[in-house]
């Protein structure tokens, strides 16, 4: 009788999202696989809202609990990290690119110790303007890893071109939970907040309130779009989300009097997304660039 040989790998985050844990849950699917998440902290004092709380079927470690890592030196961060690996020891470790959230500590850990490393990576050449200097990093760093994961046919074609060789790259990394966002809520008919655009045709965004997702110029848009109209449309916009360009948004609304119009709900729960999905007539998404937009799977 052969024993199945478990795979250990140890997945390390900032703190998981909603998606993170989907992703993590489609790794244990296959019985060969156990994989447990390294968390540097279990708050988000920015996107609140994104943080998953469902870890059922997820072995999670904290680092820091109750307070950001970004608060302690590299050195303390880096210290606590490479511990919490040595007493897990796994056979992988994924990490997210190799420059954020614990990436290089854990990959230099990998190396001393003969663990494998897969990256996972949304990063498109075109993301922004590349510097020689960290492509060339990027390159050596790659050259010591095992495999990549990625989310889209452009993140294939950008880590490729960093030296990851086409046969150890796996296009499947932008994944949702589709249950989720498909299944129609009954607590639609009773959202006093959705049944207020009853009568209304809605145009819907949702992003955070940040310059790369364009929403300023798509509300320029929208109110040449009421102009020609003579403002007695029946569209309205809503924009979901928050971010540090909220009060330069509102600004906007209140100078060109369209109160009435566009609407910015601030952030909404996870379990309130799928219902204002289903309230939209026509969906936008403005941003210049875009990872992968994880708005457009959900």
């Amino acid at each position: 009788m052969s024993i199945l040989k478990i795979i250990k790998i140890t997945w390390i985050l900032i703190n998981p999202s909603h998606y993170h844990i989907i992703r993590a849950n489609a790794f244990n699917s296959d019985p060969k696989i156990k994989l447990e998440i390294i968390q540097l902290r279990d708050i988000d004092t920015e996107f609140p809202e994104l943080l998953s709380q469902n870890f059922d079927e997820i072995k999670l470690h904290t680092i820091f609990s109750g307070e950001d890592y970004l608060k302690h030196s590299r050195k303390v961060v880096s210290n606590l990290l490479k511990k919490k690996l040595n007493e897990i020891n796994p056979d992988v470790v994924l990490v997210n690119g190799w420059s954020i959230g614990g990436a290089i500590d854990t990959i230099y850990w990998s190396i001393l110790n003969n663990k494998k490393i897969i990256i996972l990576s949304e990063s498109n050449i075109f993301d922004f303007k590349r510097n020689f200097f960290k492509e060339w990093i990027k390159k050596r760093i790659i050259s010591y890893t095992h495999g990549s994961i990625v989310g889209g046919i452009n993140a294939f074609e950008y880590i490729h071109s960093l030296g990851m060789p086409q046969s150890l790259i796996v296009n499947y990394l932008n994944i949702v939970d589709n249950s989720h966002f498909s299944k129609k809520s009954k607590l639609y008919y009773q959202n006093k907040s959705i049944n207020y655009f009853n009568k209304k045709k809605v145009f819907l965004s949702a992003g955070r309130l940040i310059d790369k997702k364009n929403h300023l110029n798509m509300m320029r848009a929208f109110l040449f779009f009421l102009k020609q109209k003579n403002f007695s449309s029946k569209w309205v916009l809503i924009i979901l989300g928050d971010g540090p360009l909220m009060n330069k948004y509102q600004l906007f609304i209140e100078k060109n009097n369209l109160k009435d119009f566009i609407f910015l709900k601030g952030s909404i729960k996870y379990t309130e997304l799928p219902m204002w999905y289903q309230r939209a007539d026509c969906f936008i998404h403005p941003s210049k660039t875009e990872q992968w937009g994880l708005v457009i799977k959900e």
